[in-house]
């Protein structure tokens, strides 16, 4: 019997660790700081980037964020720091939480819906990601880190013709950016 070989392509088989690449990309580059409420920007510093590196590191961030969130739970900016760090350290649908009651508090600001668009696309929740980083995008100006969210996205939903097009228009936002 006669078996059809298909090429190899080292594209396909990286592209989930070059989704988690880029993801961890778009995640520090729309850094946000403990600044508060609904005039979180989507280009504060992200102290939580900076911080990626051991496990042990990564939990005393994370319970870093916590204490601040439990006393100032209304902050958008310590929502989105506290959920970064739990998706740093793995906990997707506890930052999902984190970001849901955020979104609920703060249901205008670009910054906490885009976040919360991000953590249900790594949380493996596509339809809603899309929805949350559709709605971010009309809740300021248009931002290429949401659009380089939103074809991350449709790559994992293996909609390649769309992913691009977000992408084609995050690269016209911000021409010549390595992590689009």
């Amino acid at each position: 019997m006669l078996q059809v070989l298909r090429p190899f392509s080292p594209s396909r088989r990286f592209i989930p660790f070059f989704s988690v690449i880029l993801i961890a990309q778009a995640t520090s580059a729309c850094a946000i700081s403990g600044k508060s409420h609904d005039n979180t920007s989507l280009s504060d510093a992200n102290p939580v980037a900076n911080s990626l590196g051991s496990n042990s590191t990564l939990l005393q961030q994370s319970n870093k964020w916590a204490a601040k969130w439990q006393k100032n739970p209304s902050d958008a900016g310590i929502a989105i720091n506290y959920a970064r760090s739990l998706r740093a350290a793995g906990s997707n649908q506890k930052a999902v939480q984190v970001l849901q009651e955020a979104s609920l508090k703060s249901p205008k600001n670009q910054a906490v819906i885009a976040e919360l668009g991000k953590a249900l696309s790594t949380a493996g929740q596509y339809k809603q990601a899309m929805q949350n980083l559709n709605r971010a995008q009309t809740l300021g100006k248009p931002d290429w880190r949401i659009y380089s969210a939103q074809g991350i996205t449709l790559d994992k939903m293996q909609q390649y013709a769309r992913a691009r097009e977000y992408y084609a228009s995050a690269l016209n936002l911000k021409p010549n950016q390595p992590s689009v």
